[in-house]
């Protein structure tokens, strides 16, 4: 039984060390400044001016291209 929970808490702290550092990353993406570590607010500039962005646009239709056409592919 012991051997039981602690298997399962190891578990749990693995999975937390591989994904709080992408939670994190998440969640300062919304902020107002460049830099990770200082919270300055919640805005989604950073995604707007990402967006307005032509290049990145482009890449973008041609990953759904891709990935849509990988997906048909795949089930025929």
């Amino acid at each position: 039984m012991v051997k039981k929970i602690f298997g399962q808490i190891y578990i749990w702290l693995i999975l937390l060390v591989m994904y709080l550092p992408i939670l994190v990353l998440i969640a300062f993406s919304f902020t107002k400044t460049i830099y990770i570590g200082q919270w300055t607010g919640f805005t989604f500039d950073l995604y707007v001016s990402l967006f307005e962005k032509k290049e990145i646009m482009i890449a973008l239709g041609n990953t759904l291209i891709i990935a849509i056409s990988s997906a048909i592919i795949s089930t025929v």
